[in-house]
């Protein structure tokens, strides 16, 4: 599936939400992902990547944060940014909301 961003060229935070929005992505029902936070970064190579911040739900237990129930994120993340010409690499970060705001 092709979407607005068809070249590895710095675009904007916003553009990269609208992409990556969580209803696009058919994501598990838990962890409850509450929000992706999408900008673009240039990396410790110089390379121009994707900084990924999936937001997850404050309320979600600790069972709920195990890599078995984040890998299907980080999957759905990957493949989708894989559809677009030349991807960055898209580096995930899992936070809870709480987290963000310190």
């Amino acid at each position: 599936m092709r979407g607005p961003i068809q070249t590895r060229l710095m675009v904007s935070a916003s553009e990269w939400r609208r992409f990556l929005a969580p209803n696009l992505l058919e994501l598990p029902r838990k962890p409850r992902v509450v929000d992706i936070i999408a900008r673009p970064f240039i990396d410790h190579l110089g390379e121009e990547e994707l900084l990924v911040y999936v937001v997850l739900d404050d309320r979600a237990p600790e069972s709920d944060l195990t890599w078995n129930r984040l890998r299907p994120i980080y999957d759905r993340i990957h493949a989708r940014v894989r559809t677009l010409d030349d991807p960055p690499y898209p580096y995930v970060e899992f936070r809870r909301r709480s987290e963000l705001e310190e």
